[in-house]
């Protein structure tokens, strides 16, 4: 989870000369609760369990893949398409325990 936390802070100060300080720091304090996706809007907190997930994002676009394997193509960032992985640590908590994100190919 730290080295969750470490990639999206790593992230985040990369993109700060673009964002105004406030969104900046919006952005930064809500890192320490979860992770917040734009489109759909959805803020996901770092302790969600599966099932919870699936809650939230009933009547969207999440995919079950496997145990503990879920993606969803969505915003996370504005204007960053792309599909993230939602992976939970079913041995340990059942909690998530990393996001993916794949980069989506632009069609035509």
């Amino acid at each position: 989870m730290k080295e969750l936390h470490d990639l999206l802070e790593t992230l985040i100060s990369t993109l700060q000369g673009t964002w105004s300080s406030i969104a900046f720091l919006k952005i930064k304090n809500e890192l320490h609760r979860g992770f917040t996706i734009n489109h759909p809007a959805v803020f996901i907190p770092w302790n969600i369990t599966e099932n919870e997930l699936a809650l939230l994002f009933s009547g969207k676009k999440l995919q079950h893949i496997s145990e503990g394997y879920y993606t969803l193509p969505c915003e996370p960032l504005k204007g960053l398409d792309c599909t993230v992985g939602f992976h939970f640590n079913l041995q340990l908590n059942g909690i998530l325990n990393e996001l993916e994100f794949f980069r989506v190919e632009p069609e035509g």
